[in-house]
């Protein structure tokens, strides 16, 4: 499967939706991703609050906070990277 096949299922995924483990989500999901096939390092993040919701973009919280700080990045270098 190519990158771009795969973002577009990730996208479109609506498991927590039609088939929940607990309580659904209370809003229609969102599923938050950045694919690349030239990315050396894969960051992943579980469960994403309303910020990252919100915004789209992972990591816009403060875990995002704390993972660049982890890194030693600023915000500017890390989405620069991500996007």
């Amino acid at each position: 499967m190519n990158i771009v096949k795969l973002h577009e299922q990730i996208k479109k995924c609506r498991v927590c939706v039609e088939e929940p483990i607990g309580n659904p989500l209370p809003h229609e999901p969102r599923p938050v991703a950045v694919l690349s096939s030239k990315a050396k390092l894969l960051i992943i993040g579980q469960a994403p609050g309303t910020r990252v919701h919100a915004s789209g973009k992972p990591f816009t919280d403060p875990s995002g906070d704390r993972l660049r700080d982890c890194m030693g990045i600023d915000e500017a270098v890390f989405m620069t990277q991500i996007n």
